[in-house]
């Protein structure tokens, strides 16, 4: 708020390294609602959060492999309502680190198939944010299982299109 980095955090024992510790996601970019006073009132929309956009994102992702509207529905609500996204939902950093998988794997699937230079460009910056806020929202386990699983889903798809997708 006063517009410096969080270096140190002087109120846990006699203080003690913030911006050097990965999990407060400092520079996650969606951590600025935090800025927002009442505290718990940016806290509760942080959380929820997690919920809202890991269910648009998973909606696209859904919408994006032409299923059924019941399919759509039904895929979304389990990925929001799963048992890890309730379990860690309070943590918020764990969760938010989650959330972007389903838009990272909507600009894979563009951005492989995308006909026109400018299209590639805008799921290209789409997958970069997308990859680099999930980096960023705090919790590097999380995240190398999403990149782990994005690159096996990256491979399918390339040997699943028999090998013609030159991007690579």
């Amino acid at each position: 708020r006063q517009g410096q980095l969080p270096i140190w955090n002087l109120y846990e024992m006699s203080g003690k390294p913030l911006l050097a510790n990965f999990q407060t996601g400092a520079f996650y970019p969606l951590n600025a609602i935090l800025l927002l006073n009442p505290f718990s009132l940016s806290w509760s929309v942080f959380i929820l959060m997690q919920l809202i956009l890991g269910g648009m994102f998973m909606f696209l992702y859904l919408k994006s492999l032409n299923l059924s509207p019941p399919a759509i529905v039904l895929g979304t609500t389990s990925w929001i309502f799963s048992g890890f996204a309730i379990a860690w939902l309070e943590w918020g950093n764990i969760g938010h680190t989650a959330l972007w998988l389903p838009l990272i794997l909507v600009a894979v699937n563009k951005f492989l198939i995308s006909r026109s230079k400018k299209e590639e460009i805008i799921w290209f910056f789409v997958l970069l944010f997308s990859l680099c806020s999930s980096f960023f929202a705090g919790h590097l386990q999380t995240f190398f299982y999403l990149a782990i699983f994005v690159g096996i889903y990256t491979l399918a798809l390339w040997i699943v299109n028999g090998r013609k997708i030159s991007k690579f």
